[in-house]
């Protein structure tokens, strides 16, 4: 889906896999259809500590986003198997 996204600021709720603390601060996240992204972080005082995370950030290709901010959201999102559990709920029409 990145891919439709390039140069578009996007909003990625995903399961961190790895994070790289070194030179270059790169995450390794899985998205809710299981594909992988190459996050890369642009300060040093964004504290990742969580599991789950929603990354705010730039498409730069289809599998790398450049983050210009994170929301943690803690270490359990959902109890299935996959990493990111949707769920929809019912809306009522618009009164028009």
């Amino acid at each position: 889906m990145l891919p439709n996204w390039i140069n578009k600021t996007v909003r990625l709720t995903c399961k961190l896999i790895r994070f790289n603390e070194g030179e270059g601060r790169r995450l390794t996240v899985e998205a809710s259809d299981g594909g992988q992204i190459t996050v890369h972080a642009l300060k040093e005082d964004v504290d990742i500590a969580d599991a789950y995370l929603e990354i705010i950030g730039k498409v730069v290709d289809p599998t790398t986003i450049q983050m210009l901010g994170c929301i943690s959201m803690g270490n359990e999102l959902g109890t299935s198997s996959s990493p990111i559990r949707l769920t929809s709920h019912p809306h009522r029409p618009l009164q028009t």
